[in-house]
This record gives C-alpha cells, sequence and structure tokens, in this order.
C-alpha cells in the first residue's frame, strides 16, 4: 500500500512530521491485510482514510499507533518506532477504537471521571469532563450505566473520553458511524478546532462524503492505499465530470484495480 499520487498542501508540507511510515506492511496468514505503506503526516493536520470494510483502515491505525508489530516495513510517531514508543509518548496520543473500552456498570460520568483519573487529571476536571459531555450531547445521561445506554450513546461517550487528556495526536477509528448526520457535522466542527489548535488527527470513515471535511484523504482498497492527497486532487483523480466524492473513490478504486492511472498521475 503506497502513496504514490497527490499531497497535503504547502501549509502542511512546512509542518513537522508526526507520523511517518515507510514500506509498512501486515500478514495475517499469507495474505497481507496492509501492504507497502508509505506516507508521512504533518503537525496540525486531519487526515482521512476511507474505504470499505476490510479494506485495512483499521489495521493501519493498530500499525500506526504500535498496537500490532508491522510484518514488514516501519512505523514512526515523532521519530520514534510506534511499538516502543514511552509512557510519557503514548499519554500525547488519543486512541478511539471500534469497539469502545467501556465499563458496563459504571455510567457514563464514573467511565468518563476514570479515564481522566488514568492520565492524572486533577485541575478544573469536572468542568473539563462536563464539557466533553456537552459535546457529545450526553450530559443529560450521565448518571445512566454504559450496560443501559444505547451503542450510539456508547460510541459518543468513548469519543469524548478519547479526549479526556487533550492529546497532540489522536487517532479515531470510524468516529461517526451511527451517529445522526446533525451530530456529525457537529463533531468534525470540533476536529476542525482542534486541527487549527496545533493538533492532529487520523480518522477512518466509511462515510466517503466526509472527506470533504479533511486535508489530505486517503483512499484504501484490499490493502493498499491507492491514492493520498487533498479532497479538491481526489475529485481531480476521479476525472473530469466527477462532482462529488462517491463517485470519486469509485472511480479512483475502479482505476487502481484496472490498472489503469488516476487523472493527472505522472506517468
Amino acid at each position: 500500500m503506497r502513496a504514490t499520487w497527490g499531497g497535503p498542501g504547502t501549509a502542511a508540507r512546512d509542518a513537522p512530521s508526526v507520523v511517518t511510515a515507510s514500506g509498512l506492511t501486515k500478514s495475517f496468514g499469507e495474505g497481507d491485510v496492509v501492504h507497502d505503506l508509505d506516507v508521512d503526516i504533518t503537525a496540525g493536520t486531519i487526515v482521512g482514510l476511507i474505504g470499505p470494510s476490510g479494506s485495512g483502515k483499521t489495521t493501519t491505525v493498530r500499525l500506526l499507533t504500535g498496537l500490532y508489530e508491522p510484518t514488514s516495513g516501519t512505523a514512526e510517531v515523532d521519530g520514534t518506532p510506534a511499538t516502543s514508543l514511552s509512557h510519557r509518548q503514548r499519554g500525547r496520543i488519543g486512541y478511539l477504537p471500534q469497539i469502545p473500552a467501556l465499563f458496563p456498570d459504571l455510567t457514563l460520568w464514573e467511565n468518563l471521571n476514570f479515564h481522566a483519573s488514568v492520565y492524572g487529571l486533577r485541575l478544573r476536571r469536572r468542568r473539563h469532563l462536563r464539557a466533553l459531555l456537552d459535546w457529545v450531547e450526553l450530559t443529560d445521561d450521565r448518571h445512566k450505566r454504559v450496560r443501559q445506554a444505547s451503542g450510539g450513546m456508547q460510541r459518543r461517550l468513548a469519543l469524548a473520553a478519547s479526549f479526556v487528556h487533550d492529546p497532540a495526536l489522536v487517532f479515531l477509528d470510524e468516529p461517526t458511524a451511527g451517529i445522526d448526520p446533525i451530530l456529525r457535522a457537529r463533531f468534525w466542527d470540533r476536529f476542525h478546532e482542534l486541527r487549527d489548535a496545533g493538533r492532529t488527527l487520523i480518522v477512518t470513515t466509511q462515510y466517503v462524503g466526509e472527506a470533504a471535511y479533511c486535508d489530505v484523504v486517503g483512499v484504501m482498497s484490499d490493502g493498499e492505499l491507492v491514492f493520498f492527497g487533498s479532497p479538491d486532487e481526489l475529485l481531480r483523480a476521479a476525472g473530469a465530470g466527477t462532482a462529488d466524492f462517491d463517485a470519486a473513490f469509485i472511480r479512483v478504486v475502479e482505476r487502481h484495480r484496472d490498472g489503469r492511472p488516476l487523472v493527472g498521475e505522472p506517468t
């Protein structure tokens, strides 16, 4: 999986690298789930990884966070191998997994408070946690036990927990899955505020239209990164007459599978 076309804008290129990978590959059994990833992600950038289930998005995130040992190649965070990050370095990273790590018999508030305790937060903790619950619209349900909460509510709580320690780098694996469009837009507004404050976010999504909210888009198909560039570059890569991201995604994937170059790609 190699980023071979496009790239982030000029401002992003001038920022320091936060996450890098070279030849990154992960195999389970005989097949590669992620194949030959080369990528450079700079500070203050929202990177969106889009693709269907099974395309390699989650495995890529787990490699970049150091949860998986690569079969070959390297993944680094701030110049340190992802699998060798210190406790202090990991304390600067936020991570939302696909399956929320929550305690079913604790209330929503108690779960969020526990996550804050893990990171040693003390000063103004109650105000900070209340603000997070307000953001994900769970304040009125804060005394409800997790096992009584819907799947969507649990997802929103896990999202709030991933930001509880104000991380500089955040990996969000499908944070908007199952969330209504209005609240999804509110989430993205907050992601943009964090980006503008210098935070770096790597977001996976099956909602192709969310590419429009990202600074850089990576299109994944069959374990390969078939495109890496800005949203505008994605539309141009798909060819003339492509005005929406769903159509652009389909065309880019089809061109890759047929062995055809992207429009504007050097030959």
